[in-house]
């Protein structure tokens, strides 16, 4: 030590005693970053941290000097600043004690307190008018659109949300006016798809009727086959001498045949036409299943928008707190912020409940329009049936009367014949009574598509577009 103002002992005596272990954190300059020490050498890390870097600021407990000489038994906090003499390779320090600085500015407060105070209380006047026309300028447009939620969460999508507004305010009411007007097209494209299954559901319920209709045609038809087959088994016996009158009965079952063979194939194409029919409602399903899945998508869309909301909130209240007394009008508008957020996630959660029922409605009408699918093959493969059975009375018509030509010959090979006839034409009537169960069933299918699709129309009304 060369020279010391306080404690002129030190002067020419060696400073690495562990009683100057009292340093507890230093700093390189006034940008660095403070750090921490554990009770190192005041001296040693003086001349370290100077020596690096050319200066240092080194905090530490040393005694005060007394008036009369000497110094206190007690330590207090100091801070000593260093630089270091290039040329004569010194350490020039200063220090002054902490609890000086703080008595220093106490007083320097005392004096200047008056005018803070006026200071303060001018501050807070401006303040607090600026506060009023700020909470003014909020609460008044979160009331407007507190009250459009109200309206958007009763189900009415007819309410505009826009605002030329660029703030927090007007970011969430013209998010919400995106979700609203895109949430109004995917209701739009609900109910059109709603109207289309409807009319597929009459046109195929119109179908089944004319499909019956025709069906009951046939049954007359193979009523009337049958009982010509019956009176030809009986009239055998009289072939040899009314040999005409049966062969032209043979020429009207063979007509009879051929009509209902054309009766058969007019049900095929109606069937086709139903099977297609079945096809297109099971693709409008698939698209409102789609539709439907763009909605949740939306959903989730206004879900994330009053999440962050939430957290904006959230984050302006904490720096409301921060801001203390003049942070509370602040904090009252972050937290119906936060309100507005929490409603707005509870109708997003809402439509959600409604979206999910929209869907179970359409997975059953999907499985509906299966099963419609499998009854319309069975119906078909049935139809096709009937028509190889009729095409085969046909041609035994053909050959019977080849047969009636022959007259003796012709009689006992007849009466074999007109029994098989009369086989094949129960057949047809038991084919045919068969396909009638299944339009039947597919009437009962359609009514409850009809039905669900009611159902689909009657969720889609809650909300007013």
């Amino acid at each position: 030590m060369v020279m010391h103002p306080t404690v002129p002992q030190l002067e020419g005596k060696p400073l690495s005693d562990t009683k100057f272990n009292v340093a507890y954190k230093r700093q390189t300059d006034l940008n660095a970053k403070e750090e921490k020490v554990n009770n190192q050498n005041l001296f040693t890390l003086l001349v370290e941290t100077a020596g690096k870097t050319g200066q240092a600021f080194v905090w530490y407990k040393w005694p005060k000097p007394l008036k009369g000489g000497g110094v206190t038994k007690e330590v207090y906090p100091k801070l000593s600043y260093v630089v270091k003499f290039e040329p004569w390779n010194w350490y020039i320090g200063t220090g002054v004690y902490i609890d000086d600085v703080d008595k220093a500015f106490i007083q320097a407060m005392k004096r200047n307190s008056i005018k803070t105070g006026l200071a303060v209380l001018i501050i807070l006047l401006i303040t607090g008018f600026l506060a009023i026309l700020s909470v003014r300028s909020i609460s008044i447009p979160i009331s407007e659109l507190e009250e459009k939620i109200k309206k958007f969460g009763q189900g009415h999508l007819n309410i505009e949300f826009k605002t030329q507004r660029k703030d927090e305010i007007g970011k969430i009411a013209n998010s919400l006016d995106d979700a609203i007007s895109n949430l109004k097209g995917i209701l739009l494209s609900i109910k059109e798809v709603s109207e289309s299954l409807s009319d597929s559901a009459n046109g195929l319920t119109e179908v089944s009727n004319q499909f019956k209709i025709s069906l009951d045609l046939q049954t007359q038809q193979a009523t009337q086959i049958a009982s010509a087959a019956e009176e030809m088994s009986i009239t055998v016996v009289d072939i040899a001498k009314n040999t005409t009158s049966i062969l032209e009965e043979s020429k009207k079952t063979a007509e009879i045949a051929k009509e209902g063979e054309t009766y058969i194939l007019k049900t095929a194409n109606e069937v086709k036409i139903i099977e297609k029919t079945a096809e297109k409602l099971k693709e409008v399903m698939y698209s409102l299943e789609e539709r439907t899945r763009a909605i949740e998508s939306v959903v989730e869309f206004i879900k994330d928008v009053a999440e962050q909301t939430n957290l904006l909130a959230l984050n302006a209240t904490i720096e409301a707190a921060r801001a203390g007394e003049h942070g509370k009008s602040f904090a009252v508008v972050a937290g119906e912020i936060r309100k507005l957020a929490e409603r707005t996630n509870k109708s997003t959660d809402e439509i959600a409940g409604v979206i999910r029922e929209i869907k179970g409605v359409v997975e059953e009408v999907s499985r509906e329009v299966e099963e419609i699918g499998a009854k319309v093959e069975s119906g078909a493969r049935l139809s096709e049936e009937a028509s190889g059975i009729l095409s085969r009375i046909a041609d035994a018509a053909e050959r019977l009367q080849e047969m009636i030509q022959s007259i003796a010959s012709a009689t006992e090979e007849m009466s074999v014949t007109s029994e098989s006839v009369a086989k094949d034409v129960g057949s047809v009537a038991e084919g045919i009574q068969e396909l009638k169960r299944n339009i039947f069933s597919l009437l009962e299918t359609t009514e409850g598509i009809k039905k669900m699709e009611e159902e689909l129309r009657k969720k889609a009304s809650i909300f007013t577009l």
